[in-house]
């Protein structure tokens, strides 16, 4: 019998890997998906909702830092050499990948962010409401210009605290600084009528593993579509190890992996998707010597950089925080920064998630010294009035590097 020569090879089943799963299955190639980790059970293999106590012994010894099982336990960070002072970069093995983890923020570019591209925000934008649709996003229509509103469903509103930084915001814009303050943006269900997957019941577990899948993953969205329609073979526990190239080695012909039982095995295929994190795709491209006709490959690759800036509100002291769980901790974005005057050398958005509550199960605030009703006192009084605002983004990188 002869053997099956797919149309598509992707390797990887994260974000990147589970999308192009589904849109090149429902096209109607006949498409491999190699993952090197296995599919997990929500609410099994990860629980945010279990017993804080009943595990933690044997977790603490294991070297977690979660009193609960995680999708984090399955991440490995041994694959590349750290540089720097917090090199937290991990791969999440397991079908998925680290959309296991995101925190489901889902912000669209705007016309400002594609005034030095080939395209046009309004090019995109069909493509932004078809993603929105089918990936649940929940949101706030604010009409702002560079950061469009989409298909949303109802948004979850923020902290008190959050609300307390919204009013400074306020009073900032009132002495004529361009910025805004709303709501974030998820993609995580929130209208009981939207069937695809269950709807949020804020327990606010998002980034451990989501234990009711409600949170958009390519694991429970893009993946399962693409199964339906027949043209999906999926190989879990099985880890490219080559690239194999025709006789005039000018054209990929396949890939080759090693399975769950450490035996090698080999897939044939006429085109090839890597989709397998920024530092494996990156170092498979290097060690088979293609596509790096630029020398770039591997390059410039920075942290997922983020800088704290954390604030404590005395006058909440006394509020009710029973009902902060929410969808994880950011509720809230800073944006609108720089929009109309953008820097010459730096072709990014500038916005800041901001954060807060009491989450009983993952305290902001903890690991303090102390112990007692004083402490316990002060550790309830540090977390429920903090509010953080958190600088992420990419470090530019000198062209001389």
């Amino acid at each position: 019998m002869a053997k099956q020569v797919f149309d598509v090879c992707i390797v990887g089943s994260g974000p990147g890997g589970g999308i192009a799963t589904y849109v090149l299955a429902n096209a109607g190639f006949k498409v491999a998906l190699v993952e090197s980790g296995r599919r997990l059970r929500p609410g099994i293999d990860y629980n945010g909702h279990g017993n804080a106590y009943a595990q933690l012994e044997e977790r603490l010894k294991a070297g977690h830092r979660g009193v609960f099982p995680s999708v984090l336990d399955f991440s490995e960070r041994n694959h590349f050499t750290a540089v720097g002072d917090r090199p937290g970069h991990g791969l999440l093995k397991a079908l998925g990948g680290r959309s296991l983890c995101w925190a489901g923020h889902s912000l669209r570019f705007g016309p400002g962010d594609f005034k030095r591209w080939p395209i046009s925000y309004e090019e995109v934008a069909p493509y932004y409401d078809r993603a929105e649709r089918l990936m649940g996003v929940y949101g706030n229509h604010d009409g702002l210009w560079n950061m469009p509103d989409g298909v949303f469903q109802k948004t979850v509103p923020m902290r008190c605290p959050e609300m307390l930084l919204k009013r400074g915001v306020q009073r900032l814009k009132a002495k004529g600084r361009a910025m805004e303050f709303v709501t974030q943006r998820k993609a995580i269900p929130t209208d009981p009528a939207w069937k695809r997957r269950a709807t949020c019941h804020y327990c606010g577990q998002c980034m451990n593993g989501c234990d009711i899948d409600s949170k958009y993953t390519s694991a429970n969205t893009p993946i399962p579509l693409a199964m339906r329609t027949g043209n999906l073979t999926l190989f879990t526990e099985s880890t490219m190890t080559r690239i194999v190239m025709d006789k005039e080695a000018r054209r990929v012909r396949g890939i080759e992996y090693v399975n769950s039982a450490g035996e090698t095995a080999s897939l044939s295929c006429k085109t090839l998707v890597l989709a397998c994190s920024t530092i494996e795709t990156a170092r498979h491209l290097l060690l088979n010597n293609l596509a790096n006709s630029s020398g770039q490959v591997g390059k410039s690759l920075t942290s997922h950089f983020g800088l704290d800036v954390i604030a404590i509100f005395p006058e909440l002291r006394n509020r009710d925080a029973s009902n902060d769980d929410g969808t994880d901790y950011y509720h809230s974005l800073l944006t609108g920064l720089h929009w109309n005057k953008p820097h010459p050398d730096f072709d990014m958005t500038y916005q800041v998630q901001c954060g807060a509550g009491l989450n009983p199960k993952r305290l902001a605030v903890h690991g303090l010294p102390g112990y007692g009703s004083a402490f316990m006192r002060q550790l309830r009084y540090l977390n429920v009035c903090r509010a953080v605002m958190n600088m992420q983004g990419p470090v530019a990188v000198s062209p001389s590097l």
